[in-house]
């Protein structure tokens, strides 16, 4: 009996998941996305910062999307403040708390950029460059997590 109802509850939950439907956002490899935090969220308006996993000096590194109401998304490519970009750009995460729009992005190799947008959310400034701690050499980081505890930053 346990079992029927918990194949029933699966299959109730991936019934709404296959209901949801994906929205494309620019075509091709180098705008697929590989982390997003939310930067505002109004009524019917939903903003995120993005960064792509590229690694050709001619690709884009960081995007904000906005998705409001049934409208198409709209995606604004920024430019990487200096002529040293990051490649393969895996995580993003929002700080929190602060008045700004502040992050930090991490690569696979466990550099991490903390930068700051404009508050036209239209060009950004590098705060600090920094390598995770305590990283072994052939570390492939996919993902990354901000936390706060005891009001200080944890990075994990």
């Amino acid at each position: 009996m346990i079992t029927i109802v918990v194949l029933g509850g699966l299959l109730l939950i991936s019934q709404q998941v296959f209901a949801q439907t994906w929205i494309p956002v620019r075509a091709g490899i180098p705008f697929g996305i590989s982390g997003i935090a939310l930067m505002n969220q109004q009524s019917d308006k939903l903003d995120f910062s993005t960064v792509h996993d590229n690694k050709q000096p001619n690709q884009g590194r960081l995007a904000i999307i906005s998705l409001q109401g049934e409208n198409q998304p709209e995606y604004l490519l920024l430019n990487w403040p200096n002529k040293k970009l990051p490649t393969d750009l895996e995580a993003l995460k929002s700080i929190t708390d602060t008045k700004n729009y502040d992050f930090i992005a991490v690569n696979s190799h466990g550099k991490a950029s903390n930068f700051q947008l404009d508050s036209n959310k239209e060009s950004l400034s590098i705060l600090k460059e920094f390598d995770l701690p305590a990283i072994t050499k052939d570390s492939n980081f996919e993902s990354s997590c901000l936390q706060k505890i005891d009001n200080q930053l944890i990075r994990i």
